[in-house]
């Protein structure tokens, strides 16, 4: 199978209702590992390793609960954006 074929056999199945393709939203998660992981070197000396593990975690199961409603509700975009913020609450 071919490069331009693959590509339009992974395009969302969505009816048009979300705008991201999946190529996009890879590049899209990657590019906030990498912004939250250079973050990460500064926060890591501006506060302790128990403020930014129970931060962390709390932020991680926040936006964990809200993907899942968003998801069960239909806001593909909302859902998008939760897992977005849940890697760079990670």
């Amino acid at each position: 199978m071919y490069a331009p074929q693959l590509l339009e056999d992974m395009q969302e199945k969505s009816g048009g209702t979300f705008p991201i393709s999946p190529l996009v939203g890879s590049y899209l998660v990657g590019l906030a590992n990498g912004v939250a992981a250079i973050l990460s070197m500064f926060t890591g000396g501006l506060f302790g390793r128990k403020t930014i593990f129970l931060t962390g975690h709390a932020l991680m199961t926040f936006f964990q609960l809200a993907v899942g409603f968003c998801a069960s509700s239909g806001y593909d975009m909302a859902s998008f954006i939760g897992i977005i913020l849940f890697i760079v609450s990670f």
